[in-house]
């Protein structure tokens, strides 16, 4: 079975390490925008990394 690829943002926020996903990569992008957006931290200040 072929298994979609899928992707956690992190980032370190209010003094804590914080991941969210997994997503697919189609989402990521928003993702990353929404979270700089509600969050005191640049676009650039969050990682991608692969969940599985």
């Amino acid at each position: 079975m072929d298994e979609e690829t899928l992707y956690e943002l992190h980032a370190h926020v209010f003094g804590e390490d914080r991941y969210w996903g997994a997503m697919p990569w189609e989402r990521v992008g928003y993702m990353k925008k929404y979270l700089a957006s509600v969050y005191p931290i640049s676009v650039d200040d969050i990682t991608i990394v692969r969940a599985n």
